[in-house]
């Protein structure tokens, strides 16, 4: 049979190239079995509980400053008020029992506080010689050969407060000056800015912020003054004219008055508008001889004492030790207030 014919094809070769890309993702399950559960008695399955309320700040503690004190007494020294006290056991005059009571109240002072000052000033002064005072001359009236005339005499301070156990017997041996009664004088004196300044020499103003003056006087019930002149800073405060060229002012009792004017009427001004506003409580403290009139009640209790009425301490001779005992223990309560700590802003 005859052989088929064939027919050889040749082709060339053909490479083929190509990538597969596999991504797979495995996931991991792990499953647990408890077998047991155990709660113990203080655990809580409720809610989660509320976070714990803050502590509110600690307050701020208060601060307190104290208070400085001014204290200044002025004790009669005349004539009129140098009398025997009439009690029973007592063989001294009414002077030397109250310069022992303002050495007393000084150190009961001291007792209550570390921050006043105390003067303690006697004051008289020299018939007819009024007008020739010239004020803030700190009672000086003149020196005349080395012999010096005063219408008040500083017998303490201004000093730092202390318990002095020998200020008593200080005060008590000073001798009364046995002249007439200059008040209003030594009055304006202690009033005025010279006098503020030797207060703060005594006890600068920087030992507080707040700082009070108490006046006490002790004395009759009358009163001298004839032509006193008015200092330039007690003009200015009651509105009279201050000029160079005009005349100096002047202030007098009123011997001839009626009875709707007061015999002591000229010196108002003084005490309202220049005294009672240096001094933050003025207690008068009045020896009076008995019981039948009390002399000038009104004016003393209305335009000397501060507070009005409060502050007047009424003594009666026959009662003098009492009355003044009565008088220094108001007059420390009344202090206890004034002093008492003030709170810092």
């Amino acid at each position: 049979m005859p052989r088929k014919q064939e027919i050889c094809v040749t082709s060339p070769e053909v490479a083929m190239h190509g990538e597969i890309n596999i991504h797979a993702r495995v996931a991991v399950v792990t499953k647990a079995k408890l077998d047991d559960i155990r709660i113990g008695g203080e655990c809580l399955c409720g809610p989660a509980p509320k976070p714990p309320t803050p502590k509110p700040p600690t307050p701020v503690p208060d601060v307190y400053d104290p208070v400085a004190l001014d204290l200044v007494i002025l004790v009669d020294g005349s004539d009129s008020f140098n009398s025997t006290v009439k009690e029973s056991g007592i063989d001294s005059t009414q002077f030397e029992e109250s310069m022992d009571w303002a050495g007393q109240l000084v150190n009961d002072v001291g007792a209550r506080t570390n921050l006043a000052t105390a003067t303690v000033v006697q004051f008289s002064g020299f018939k007819n010689q009024d007008k020739k005072y010239v004020p803030g001359s700190r009672g000086v009236l003149l020196v005349d050969e080395g012999v010096t005339l005063r219408q008040y005499n500083f017998e303490h301070g201004p000093a730092v407060v202390s318990q002095d156990a020998s200020l008593v017997g200080k005060l008590r041996s000073a001798d009364p000056l046995d002249g007439n009664s200059q008040l209003f004088l030594a009055l304006q004196d202690l009033a005025l800015d010279s006098f503020k300044e030797e207060l703060d020499a005594a006890l600068p103003a920087s030992a507080s912020p707040h700082r009070k003056r108490v006046l006490v006087i002790v004395t009759d019930e009358e009163w001298d003054g004839q032509e006193l002149a008015k200092h330039s800073e007690l003009s200015s405060s009651i509105g009279d004219v201050v000029d160079s060229g005009a005349p100096v002012g002047r202030m007098s009792k009123i011997q001839d008055h009626s009875v709707d004017m007061n015999q002591y009427a000229q010196f108002l001004p003084m005490l309202e508008k220049f005294v009672s506003p240096f001094y933050d409580q003025v207690h008068p403290c009045i020896v009076r001889r008995n019981h039948l009139a009390d002399l000038e009640k009104d004016f003393i209790s209305k335009h000397v004492a501060k507070p009005a009425k409060e502050a007047y301490h009424k003594i009666y001779e026959e009662k003098f030790t009492s009355g003044m005992k009565d008088a220094k223990k108001s007059i420390l309560k009344n202090i206890d207030v004034l002093i008492k700590p003030v709170l810092r802003d």
